[in-house]
């Protein structure tokens, strides 16, 4: 992974996750930001990929953050938009892992400084988000702010009382896509990428 200026004007970089599906458990204290921030960084988890801006602790801090919100969502706590009621509990919501396979994909997307999503037939077997951040960003701090900014969404505008994913909601205009990429029952796999 890495940050960096995207175009000559730009002074943006493009920050994306990936979801596929797998089991753990997310029952462990939550990780602080601002702490992480402080710690050594070490690069252990995706050694592989030789990423000398993305660390083990940015990657740790969205599975937690995606995890805690996740465990909200199945126990029916997440306002639904403006509307007076809650989304739905569920009772199959998975947890998710991250994978180094797919965060060296969206490192290739990545790379390309594009500043929106990539199509989704380019991807056809897994979502994604797609989060803007400022040159130069601490990756701890840029995972926070999108985990924020694609939860934030539902809180603006609600998905219909039936939870149906039709071509209305993909298409109406500020659609919580980016909520349901973070909140789908069957994600359960992850991956970062910083450009």
């Amino acid at each position: 992974m890495e940050i960096r200026h995207c175009g000559d004007d730009s002074n943006v970089s493009g920050l994306w996750l990936c979801f596929t599906a797998s089991h753990t458990d997310a029952a462990k204290k939550a990780l602080d930001p601002l702490q992480l921030m402080k710690l050594p960084r070490t690069n252990n988890l995706c050694s592989e990929l030789q990423n000398p801006v993305m660390n083990d602790q940015a990657r740790s801090l969205i599975v937690d953050i995606h995890n805690r919100r996740r465990a909200v969502l199945v126990q029916g706590q997440v306002r639904n938009g403006k509307n007076n009621y809650n989304m739905p509990k569920g009772s199959n919501m998975m947890t998710m892992d991250y994978d180094c396979n797919l965060e060296a994909d969206a490192q290739m997307y990545a790379n390309l400084c594009r500043s929106s999503a990539s199509p989704d037939d380019q991807r056809p077997l897994w979502g994604e988000n797609f989060y803007q951040i400022q040159e130069g960003m601490d990756p701890i701090l840029a995972v926070s702010r999108a985990g924020d900014a694609w939860w934030g969404e539902i809180y603006k505008n609600g998905i219909n009382q039936k939870m149906l994913f039709n071509k209305f909601f993909a298409e109406k205009e500020m659609s919580p896509t980016s909520f349901t990429q973070v909140g789908a029952v069957h994600s359960t796999k992850k991956c970062l990428s910083l450009d």
